[in-house]
């Protein structure tokens, strides 16, 4: 695709963004975020794209291979993600099949109509099974994406489940606002979105733990809704956090601290454990059960690599996260599918 077909939908993008008023009630009964993070959720929408990003997305093409049409099945968790499934679907191939989300199909379908690309159509009803050319671009669990590939008769590229982590050695507060800005993004349900902040040192854990609390409870961004299940598991980990550590909570959401470095996620919705670790091997150790599903770290001082704790994540300042620049997935893992929930990992212990 050369650069003035990705230029029309970058302008559709911002075609989408300018009339973003007329989505942001429905977007906010679909996601069940409020409506201000709806607002905040459209400022994360690609509008731009640089000359390095349309290089690097010509060589991610390239490493593909042409297709003569990418079906792209979408997930339900960001709704601006859409935009850039629709995209890199489009410089690999001259037609495009998309099927929203049942659950949230209002920004896929705005997109589309913005968009004015005859080569991209919707398909709401369509069947797996049915797609006899081209390749599958699958977004979701990896439980959804091993169903896909169960029922597929083409190649299929998942992008499945997916989770972001801190490194922190530098300013607590600094650290702690920044990263309240990453988690309070489409209410942490993103494969970018932090989930777990590792801190050199316990004091300065706690100090982070704190401000990051703070931050969340003074944000004028509402979070959105808890599912049933969200809120049972919410309860669940707040529980395991009091017994290993301590818990800030409220209505804007919770942050757990330990003294021990085993990470413990929680569901979605605003809820993060700060962990310390004084070590490098120490902190290999923590993170291992989760590297596979890591996508980014969000990265602030400290005397190590990040990029050598998971190879395959993008590495990016705190509170930049959210914000990957359209140059490729943002997923950058291998196309498998995982077979292990990156939940069932150790339970924290009391010291």
């Amino acid at each position: 695709m050369d650069r003035e077909a990705l230029g029309r939908l970058v302008s559709g993008a911002s075609r989408l963004y300018a009339r973003r008023d007329v989505w942001v009630s429905d977007l906010a009964s679909t996601t069940g975020l409020s409506e201000a993070g709806v607002r905040l959720g459209f400022e994360h929408l690609e509008r731009e794209v640089s000359d390095d990003d349309v290089a690097r997305l010509s060589a991610w093409a390239l490493s593909q291979g042409p297709a003569d049409r990418v079906t792209v099945l979408l997930s339900a968790t960001v709704f601006v993600a859409a935009f850039r499934a629709l995209v890199l679907a489009r410089i690999v191939a001259p037609e495009v099949v998309l099927r929203p989300s049942r659950r949230d199909p209002i920004c896929a379908r705005a997109l589309v109509e913005c968009m004015q690309d005859t080569s991209i159509r919707i398909e709401e009803g369509l069947d797996v099974a049915s797609v006899d050319r081209g390749v599958i671009h699958a977004y979701g669990t990896d439980a959804t994406l091993r169903a896909v590939e169960a029922a597929a008769r083409v190649p299929v590229l998942g992008h499945g489940t997916g989770l972001g982590v801190c490194v922190v050695g530098g300013d607590p507060v600094a650290a702690g606002e920044a990263i309240a800005r990453d988690v309070v993004a489409f209410d942490q349900r993103g494969c970018l979105s932090p989930r777990i902040v590792w801190v050199d040192g316990g004091a300065r854990a706690r100090d982070v733990a704190h401000a990051l609390a703070s931050a969340l409870e003074a944000s004028p961004v509402p979070r959105g809704v808890l599912s049933v299940d969200e809120r049972g598991e919410a309860r669940r980990w707040g529980e395991s956090m009091r017994f290993a550590g301590q818990v800030w909570e409220g209505p804007w959401g919770a942050v757990g601290l330990t003294c021990a470095p085993d990470a413990v996620l929680g569901p979605p919705g605003r809820h993060v454990h700060v962990a310390p670790f004084a070590t490098t091997p120490e902190l290999r150790a923590a993170l291992a059960p989760l590297a596979r599903f890591v996508t980014t770290i969000g990265f602030q001082d400290g005397g190590l690599d990040p990029a050598a704790l998971v190879p395959h994540a993008r590495v990016v300042a705190l509170g930049s996260m959210q914000r990957p620049p359209l140059d490729g997935p943002v997923d950058r893992r291998s196309a498998g599918v995982s077979s292990t929930d990156p939940r069932r990992c150790p339970a924290p212990t009391a010291r």
